[in-house]
Order: structure tokens, then sequence, then C-alpha cells
């Protein structure tokens, strides 16, 4: 049995030995070989173009890059150039400043050349050169400006005609010298032909220099002082006169003389004038010139009394020719009208004294309408006018309306210094003004019979944070020439 023991200890550990061996044999290849699945995935599509496209690490970069695609050249974008020139009375004109700007608000104009119109620097508005550009001309006198932006909305939106021009601005600044403005008129024909061709345009622009222009004016006394005399220079624009001067002088007291300056190349109307005077209009040309001594003369007179129902009244007499004139130029506090030979007054006006008495002078012969008005006491919104023939005196200017006195009260007392609205109705239209009784609650009214007349005055209020609506009282207006007091309660 010992024997048959052994044996089997041995068998044991002969196995148990070649356990241990096979099992680390078994662990030492699990480490050696990597895992992997039992049923690997088949790559997609995708992932086979994606890997398929990627260079291999080892591949040198410049092997797998592909060339760009070339760029299509862009369209050459062309250039419009404007070469401008600036001369004076001396030649060529450097380091002037040229403040360049687009014109808004002028419909563009047509023709094949570009065109300077020079403007009047008295406009009736400014220019606007706020998105201007500003250059400076070389010894040659010469500016070089592209314009390209300013043509961008024609080429977006190229005119029908090809014979069209745009307008831009251009003001000529120089030490010594006047500003001037011109309009140039550039044709847009050769740029919206051919778009990828540079456009030069060219423009002559000159500073005219200043010239003197001296003379004197002579009129009699209309009574102890001397008249004030003046002139005035128009510069003409397609024929006619602008509205308002180019230059505007007060002789010398005493002697009538005048001097003052303009543009060497002005051509225009020089209008001479003094209050109570007919105007008288010579012509000017260019350049220097003494246009000599020439006297006013006194005109047509209208003299007459201003009276309404009977009664004399202290007011404005104003005399309008008929027919009206066409167009009216501004000499400041009063106008005058071209009549394509000369010059007229526009209104001649007057104020009527306490009696009633006005005179109206230095008139062309001739019809007018004479109307009254801006009454010293009393409230009228629009009196009659009548028509009447100069010259001519003891003229009775009476207007068709009536007079009503009011009496104003207030809770038994006279309603002092209160203002009040009056309103007029006629035909539909309807005129509203305004007035004030006086210390004794008084008020004058000249009243059209034709009229609906109604007055307004605001009620006291009911209290201290309350405003009650207005009190309205129709007016019972007499026949024209007639007058009546009427009281009324407010």
């Amino acid at each position: 049995m010992a024997p048959q023991a052994n044996s089997n200890r041995l068998l044991l550990g002969v196995v148990g030995a070649l356990t241990v061996v096979l099992g680390g044999l078994w662990l030492w290849r699990g480490r050696a070989v990597p895992h992997s699945d039992p049923a690997p995935r088949q790559p997609s599509p995708e992932a086979e173009q994606s890997v398929d496209a990627s260079p291999a690490l080892d591949v040198p970069a410049e092997r797998t890059a592909q060339p760009a695609p070339a760029a299509e050249a862009a369209p050459r974008e062309p250039q419009v150039v404007l070469i401008g020139v600036v001369s004076g009375p001396d030649g060529p004109q450097a380091n002037a400043n040229v403040i360049l700007a687009p014109a808004y608000n002028l419909p563009p104009s047509r023709g094949f050349e570009v065109e300077a119109l020079e403007l009047d620097a008295q406009q009736d508005w400014a220019r606007n050169y706020t998105n201007g550009r500003t250059f400076r001309t070389d010894a040659r006198g010469e500016f070089r400006a592209e314009i390209n932006a300013w043509f961008a909305s024609t080429r977006a939106t190229p005119p029908r005609a090809a014979d069209q021009r745009a307008a831009l601005w251009v003001k000529l600044l120089r030490d010594g010298a006047d500003p001037v403005e011109f309009e140039l008129r550039v044709p847009l024909g050769a740029f919206i032909t051919d778009r990828q061709a540079d456009v030069e345009y060219r423009a002559q622009l000159r500073f005219a220099g200043r010239c003197q222009v001296r003379g004197r004016v002579v009129a009699e006394k209309l009574g102890e002082e001397a008249p004030e005399l003046q002139v005035a220079a128009f510069a003409l624009v397609d024929g006619a006169p602008h509205k308002r001067p180019q230059a505007q002088v007060t002789c010398r007291a005493g002697s009538g003389e005048f001097e003052f300056e303009l543009p060497c190349d002005f051509v225009g109307l020089l209008v001479m004038w003094a209050d109570g005077f007919r105007p008288r209009t010579l012509e000017l040309r260019a350049g220097s010139q003494d246009v000599g001594e020439h006297a006013l003369e006194r005109g047509a007179t209208i003299r007459g009394r201003a009276s309404i129902a009977g009664e004399p009244v202290s007011g404005l007499v104003r005399a309008q020719p008929q027919p009206a004139g066409a167009l009216d130029c501004s000499l400041g506090e009063v106008w005058v009208t071209w009549d394509g030979d000369q010059f007229e007054w526009t209104v001649a006006s007057d104020f009527s004294a306490e009696d009633g008495s006005f005179e109206l002078r230095g008139l062309r012969p001739g019809v007018y309408s004479v109307s009254l008005g801006a009454l010293r006491r009393g409230y009228a919104s629009e009196l009659p006018a009548v028509e009447l023939t100069a010259p001519a005196s003891g003229v009775e200017l009476a207007p068709a309306c009536a007079r009503v006195e009011l009496l104003v009260f207030r809770a038994g007392a006279p309603l002092a210094n209160a203002s009040f609205e009056v309103a007029e109705t006629a035909a539909g239209a309807r005129r509203i003004g305004g007035t004030r009784t006086d210390a004794e609650g008084r008020a004058v009214l000249y009243l059209d019979p034709k009229c609906e007349t109604i007055v307004v005055f605001q009620a006291p209020a009911d209290s201290q944070h309350s405003v009650a609506p207005p009190i309205e009282q129709r007016i019972s207006t007499p026949p024209a020439g007639q007058s009546r007091s009427i009281r009324i309660d407010v």
C-alpha cells in the first residue's frame, strides 16, 4: 500500500506542475495577443470614402495637395473722372480750392457736352456741400476728381436717353476772390454705352474778377429832408431779372453818388429808386463802367380821403397796378415788378392821416386796385378794394362796409381789455381774426354786410381747475355805409 500511495502522490505533483506551467503559458499569451471582436463590423461607404480621401501619415503632403481652382477675375470698375480747368482774368488759377457735391432735387438735363452754369450767389436757398469732396488746382489751374460714387445709381438704372446729363454742384474758393458756384451738367452717354471703359469729362471754370460800377442819382425834395436814394443790380436769368439783387447800396447823402463792385462778366439791370419816386431802370454791360447821372421822376399820384360809414379812418392804403405783374423782385422792405422793359412798384402805399387823407406817389399812369387795411383803431379783416386810375385827386376811398360799435358787459360791468375772436363767413369761406375791448369795454368793428359775423369770448372759469366753454354771439351787421351800436353780455 505504501508504494502505491507514493506513486499516487507523485502523479498528483506532476499534474499540478503541468497545470501551473499551462496556466502561465495561457496568461502570457493573453498579454501578447490583442483582443479582437469576434465579428468585426463592416465599414460604411462614407467611412471608406473619408479614409481613402485622407492622405497616409507617411506620404509627403505635397503629393496629396490638390491645385486650387483658378479664381475668376472680377470685372473692372470703370473710372469716371472729371478734369477741371480753373482760370481767371490773369490766367490759370493755381492753388484754388474746388468743392464738388452731387446736386439734389434737380432733374437730369440732356446734352452731349459738359455745361458749366454759373449760379447766382444770392440764391433763395443754400446748396448743400455736406457730402462733397475738396480738391486743389495745380500750377496749371487743373484738378482731377474721380466721381464714380455719384454715378452708382446711373450704373444700376441707366437712363433711357443716351444724351441725358446728371448735375454736380461746384464751389470755387480762392484767397482775395469772392466764392463762385457752378452747376455742372455732365453727359452720361459715354459712361452708359461702354461700362468697362474709363470716361473723362472736362469742364472750364472761371473766376470772373471784380469790376467797379459808379454813377449818381438825383431827385428833388419832397419836403424839408432830401429822400434817401438807393440803387441795386439784378442779374438776368433767361432774360428775366433774378428775384433778389446781386448788389444793393445807398447813395451818398447830399451828392447821390454811388460805387460798388460786380463780377467783371456781370450783365444785368440797374434800378434806382427813392420813396415817393418812380423807379428808374438801366442796362448794365460787362466790365467796369460809369453809368453817369440820372434823375428820378415824381410819377403819377393818387390823392384822396379814406372813410367808413361817413367817418374818416386812419389805416394803410395800398395801390396795386392792374393787371398785376408776373415777376416781383425784392429790394428789402419794398418790392418792384419787372414788366419786360423796366421796374415799377409792386405796391405803392401810404398811411392815411387822422382826417383820412392819403397820397400815393411814384406811380406809372394806369389803373390800380386800391385797398384800405391795418386800421390804427378798430378791427377790419379784409375791406373791399376799389379801382382807381392814376393820376387822380379828390378821391373818396370808402369801402362798402358797415361800422359796428360793440359795448361788452360781464356781470353788469363793462368788460375792459378783453381779447376776443371775430369770425366772418361768406359763400362757404371763413375768415377769423381777433381784437380786444378798450378800457371802457368798447370795440369798433368794420364788417362786410355780405358776411355772417360771430364774436367769440372766453367765459370765466367755473373753478380754479376748470375752463368754461367759449361764449359766441352773432352780430347783426347793418347795411354798407351805416353804423350801429350793439350791447352784448358775456
